[in-house]
């Protein structure tokens, strides 16, 4: 849980730096508190890392107490030393940057940021991949995972991030033109004087809270649309799935009747050495009637579909109306099958299997109740996975 706050305060913070844009000078040549420079706001990114990992740290000491520590001994002490330092580092480089910043020495300024660069990065990195490791950590071993799935995976979720940061931008914007055209007090363009004035300014303290709450109120509203930008791009994802195993017929995956097309697909692809055994003129191989009749038949017993519905889905109407009970549902459904007796014997086609025209399928979705399909969800979820 802890990476999907950093994850999200890293975009966020990334967003709102790059909206707000840099500073007018200030008169009396001071530095505004976030900084004047594109590079240096930038640079403020860097400091969540430190800023993580002392709440985490404090998180993981108040749950786990000295349990917290992975060693014994000497040992513990050395590498809470080593941490510490690691996530300091992002710290002590940007009062580098800082102080280059406001000395105007920009050959060493060019180089402060990117060793701040790359500490921030670092940090980030390990925090959101590896933020501990061990045996100890280590409840379960890993599903193994083949390389190209992590590469369409890591893909999948830089995609999902990146589109929500590039519209997340708008709506950052929005709201930053608003606190503008409020003309409050505005911290982040402000110099550290000015903040000193704060506390003993009753409309300037007015100003910073409107200001927070505001800003958190937008941040949270930022961290909860990722489920909403995960589920369209699952949506895209799975449409280009079904797309590429159907070798790209948008027409017929658009216009066909999936529902009617269980007969045949099941029976070439579930039961192919049955579907040898019937006549050249028919679609449909021996065993299906009695397994389709068998499958309504756990659904009856489920309660998904009532008797009435029964009988309309059946091959075999005559016993639709009989009690259906587990010592039945557990008895051999399918017989004659081997030699074809199936085959010869005449069946009553249900109309969920009748072919129906786009305009048919178009009425009975969008504007017409259909009396052949099931009421309850779990049995159309059903159905239409096995379409």
């Amino acid at each position: 849980t802890h990476r999907v706050w950093l994850l999200h305060a890293a975009l966020f913070a990334t967003g709102l730096i790059s909206v707000t844009g840099d500073p007018p000078p200030m008169a009396d040549g001071q530095v505004a508190l976030g900084g004047q420079e594109t590079a240096v706001r930038f640079a403020v990114v860097g400091l969540l890392v430190p800023l993580h990992a002392a709440i985490w740290g404090v998180a993981r000491w108040h749950v786990k107490g000295p349990a917290v520590k992975p060693y014994t001994g000497t040992g513990w002490i050395f590498g809470a030393f080593f941490s510490t330092v690691c996530w300091l580092g992002p710290l002590a480089s940007f009062v580098a940057v800082r102080y280059l910043a406001s000395e105007g020495d920009d050959s060493n300024l060019t180089i402060a940021l990117y060793v701040h660069a790359v500490l921030s990065a670092c940090g980030m990195v390990s925090f959101l991949l590896i933020p501990k490791f061990g045996e100890r950590y280590r409840l379960w071993p890993h599903t193994p995972a083949p390389l190209p799935r992590r590469f369409v995976r890591y893909v999948f979720w830089f995609s999902v991030m990146g589109l929500k940061l590039l519209l997340g931008s708008f709506i950052l914007q929005a709201v930053f033109d608003a606190l503008v055209e409020l003309d409050i007090f505005l911290p982040g363009r402000q110099s550290l004087s000015d903040m000193m004035e704060v506390p003993r300014s009753m409309s300037l303290g007015a100003d910073l809270l409107l200001w927070m709450l505001v800003w958190f109120t937008t941040y949270f509203l930022f961290l909860s649309d990722t489920q909403l930008w995960f589920t369209i791009a699952c949506a895209l994802v799975g449409a280009m799935t079904t797309l590429a195993q159907r070798s790209c017929h948008v027409f017929s995956f658009a216009f066909e009747d999936p529902i009617a097309l269980i007969l045949t697909r099941f029976s070439e692809k579930v039961l192919p050495e049955r579907f040898r055994h019937q006549h050249v003129d028919s679609k449909m191989a021996p065993a299906f009637p009695a397994m389709w009749d068998r499958i309504l038949e756990y659904m009856r017993y489920e309660d998904k579909i009532d008797n009435q519905l029964l009988g309309d889905l059946s091959f075999n109407t005559s016993d639709s109306g009989r009690c259906i009970d587990w010592p039945s549902l557990a008895k051999p459904g399918l017989r004659r099958i081997a030699d074809g007796s199936l085959g010869q014997r005449k069946v009553r086609l249900p109309d969920m299997f009748r072919k129906k025209s786009p305009a048919e399928m178009a009425a009975r979705t969008l504007c017409l109740s259909d009396p052949q399909w099931p009421k309850n969800h779990d049995a159309q979820w059903r159905l239409i996975a096995l379409a």
